[in-house]
């Protein structure tokens, strides 16, 4: 995820993460597609079954540091929405319906995803230009038995101006194992490289964003996440990353988030 920043005078606008945006549906009654939708977490594709719909809602949390000092911030994100079109097509809104997932591959032991969102984000600045982002992301999962899989994902956001004479690149790549500990219960240690580059969206150097390290460079990240299926219609989801290592400016960033999705 990023954001605009914590100077003064900027508005964070997002709209996405991740992964979503949507409406609350809170009393949804469970659909017949919810039968497809496995209670184990390495069993799941990466596209929701023609049929289901599924909504969460999380809150953010950030501690960095960098050359402005140390800074802490929340953000709620209370409607992400999804919608299965097919087997292979979820439609992502955000809040609108302009997201696709795409399921290239999915075997019961492999599986290949593609998520693009042309507008997934935006801000405005007291003074100077609107930008908006645009994200595109893949993962890859390899299954090795009823327990072990490895995780893989690439993540790239494009921010430009709105006269389009500037742009910013941010571009994460992450793996790890997925452990399937219990039959509702998978954790997914993570590690990762980061790699920012910026022309003139941002003052790289001084600005730190609310989610994430902001100045230019590589720099690498590790965490993990938690996923708890509270019940076939409930799951539970806890992150925690620390990102900045080796950030050639010093920013650090210790970012987590509770997320709880109900699925129809």
């Amino acid at each position: 995820m990023g954001s605009l920043g914590t100077e003064e005078g900027i508005v964070n606008g997002r709209i996405l993460g991740l992964l979503l945006a949507g409406t609350l549906l809170t009393g949804c009654a469970a659909g017949p597609a919810l039968q497809n939708w496995p209670s184990r977490q390495i069993d799941r594709p990466y596209t929701l079954p023609k049929g289901m719909a599924q909504w969460s809602t999380s809150l953010l949390y950030s501690h960095q540091d960098g050359p402005l000092g140390p800074s802490d911030g929340f953000l709620p994100w209370p409607l992400n929405w999804r919608t299965a079109l097919s087997e292979d097509w979820t439609l992502v809104w955000v809040p609108l319906p302009l997201g696709l997932q795409y399921q290239a591959l999915w075997d019961g032991s492999n599986r290949l995803g593609f998520l693009f969102v042309p507008l997934s984000g935006f801000g405005v600045r007291s003074s100077g230009p609107t930008v908006f982002a645009s994200t595109a992301g893949a993962a890859f999962r390899a299954k090795f038995n009823d327990s072990t899989a490895l995780d893989l994902s690439l993540n790239l956001q494009l921010w430009v101006t709105d006269s389009l004479s500037n742009d910013r690149l941010e571009l994460d790549l992450k793996g790890g194992p997925f452990l399937q500990a219990a039959s509702d219960l998978a954790v997914k240690p993570t590690a990762g490289l980061s790699v920012v580059r910026d022309n003139g969206v941002f003052d790289t150097g001084t600005v730190q964003g609310l989610f994430g390290t902001r100045g230019e460079g590589l720099s690498g990240n590790v965490g993990g996440v938690l996923e708890w299926s509270m019940d076939p219609r409930w799951d539970m989801t806890l992150v925690y990353s620390f990102s900045g290592l080796g950030h050639p400016d010093g920013f650090t960033a210790h970012t987590g988030a509770l997320a709880f999705t109900h699925n129809w």
